[in-house]
């Protein structure tokens, strides 16, 4: 086992130069699964944006919507539920790597779905002054 970590992030800032988020994602995979890196938190802490770099352009691009904009948080929590999915399919889980965060379930389906994200994305205050000028010409059958 490598105490020194050196060497993985080094591997990953150089790959960080050409490479895609994604592909970085694999390659963060891999080195969970096939070498003994001493602290794969610190590890994450340390590449998470550029392993993250793509990520809004490719979910603007996957469920149609240019105006989509993800904040920090979403795009951390969107690339490790992408890495628990490749760990899963390989017998692994982001349990296994000490200290390391898991994705949170609902914020992943949230944005996984359009249809939900539309849902809750409204102007309250707007809602409710469309409501005080339409309610007033319901008739008695409509109330």
């Amino acid at each position: 086992m490598v105490d020194d970590s050196k060497e993985w992030h080094e591997a990953l800032a150089e790959a960080s130069l050409r490479a895609t988020g994604a592909e970085l994602q694999s390659m963060f995979c891999l080195m969970l699964m096939f070498s003994e890196v001493s602290d794969p938190h610190q590890l994450w802490k340390q590449h998470w944006e550029d392993l993250t770099d793509d990520l809004q352009r490719r979910m603007q691009r996957d469920l149609k919507d240019h105006s989509l904009q993800i904040i920090v948080e979403q795009r951390q929590d969107l690339r490790r539920y992408k890495i628990e999915m490749i760990l899963n399919k390989n017998g692994k889980s982001l349990r296994d790597y000490p200290l390391m965060p898991l994705p949170s379930p609902n914020l992943v389906h949230q944005l996984g779905n359009k249809l939900i994200r539309e849902q809750l994305d409204y102007d309250q205050e707007q809602e409710k002054h469309i409501l005080n000028m339409l309610l007033p010409t319901l008739n008695s059958y409509q109330m």
